[in-house]
């Protein structure tokens, strides 16, 4: 009876652990198993700046045996151009895209075609701050740029506080993707952590500059 209990511990174990790996873990799994043919497709990153790459790896079995040397196309779903690649001898294989929106991303090759996956595109947003005194309150100016372009879309200036991130104001960008947007110092001293986001849409997630920090010191400016 305990050795019994023993063993099925150790195979729950086993599958649990399998689990958590990953399509590319379970396309290995299903290869020692003799499953169905497979082609899987897993991001290193679910969200990427615009610009940037993105590496995609995945696996290609056929009868439950990996296929070494067959080419493998990344593309968003419904299209038919992307990255084309080949299998190592193990059957993997890895490929690097470059997303300019949200879209779900496929593997094919051959007949198969592999389960879709998201893949988030976050607008590259810059920032530069200045200030000047104006009607004897310090104003400080945010400006910077959006790419893509996002003409007409809100921008936010936000500031850190002990509850996360706060909105203190707002702004537009112009025809040129470019925004400034003013904001009135609270009087005093303090030192401030801010940045400036444009909030996610339906083809771009979120984009956030990188935040900076304002020392203002009362009396001075």
């Amino acid at each position: 009876m305990v050795r019994r209990a023993l063993v099925i511990v150790l195979f729950t174990a086993l599958v649990l652990g399998g689990a958590a790996h990953g399509p590319v873990r379970d396309a290995h799994a299903a290869a020692r198993l003799g499953t169905t043919d497979q082609l899987t497709i897993l991001p290193d990153l679910r969200t990427v700046r615009f610009g940037k790459a993105v590496t995609v790896r995945g696996l290609l079995t056929r009868g439950g045996a990996p296929v070494g040397g067959a080419p493998v196309l990344v593309h968003r779903l419904g299209t038919t151009t992307g990255t084309a690649v080949v299998t190592d001898a193990q059957g993997r294989y890895t490929a690097a895209v470059r997303p300019r929106s949200n879209a779900r991303w496929v593997a094919s090759s051959g007949d198969l075609e592999s389960k879709a996956t998201l893949i988030r595109v976050a607008p590259r947003v810059t920032l530069s701050l200045s200030h000047r005194k104006k009607a004897k309150r310090l104003v400080e100016y945010f400006r910077g740029s959006v790419a893509p372009r996002h003409a007409g879309s809100s921008m936010k200036v936000q500031r850190w506080t002990r509850s996360g991130w706060r909105a203190v104001a707002s702004g537009r960008l112009d025809a040129r993707s470019r925004y400034t947007i003013a904001w009135v110092l609270p009087r005093g001293s303090a030192t401030y952590r801010l940045r400036v986001i444009l909030p996610a849409h339906e083809d771009h997630a979120r984009g956030t500059s990188l935040p900076v920090t304002l020392q203002v010191v009362a009396g001075r400016g």
